[in-house]
């Protein structure tokens, strides 16, 4: 399977979540890169994140 430029910037998004708890997230602040803004809505849009 070979990655797009958009799914490697989901998995990158998805790494940034702490591992030890699902009750801990991380937020998207407002001056981030847009490919990261574009990763978040796309992985909320799957339903992956909230």
């Amino acid at each position: 399977m070979t990655f797009t430029p958009d799914m490697a910037s989901e998995l990158t998004l998805l790494l940034k979540f702490p591992n030890k708890s699902l009750m801990q997230g991380i937020k998207i602040h407002h001056d981030a890169k847009p490919e990261v803004v574009s990763a978040a809505q796309r992985l909320f849009e799957k339903g992956i994140v909230t």
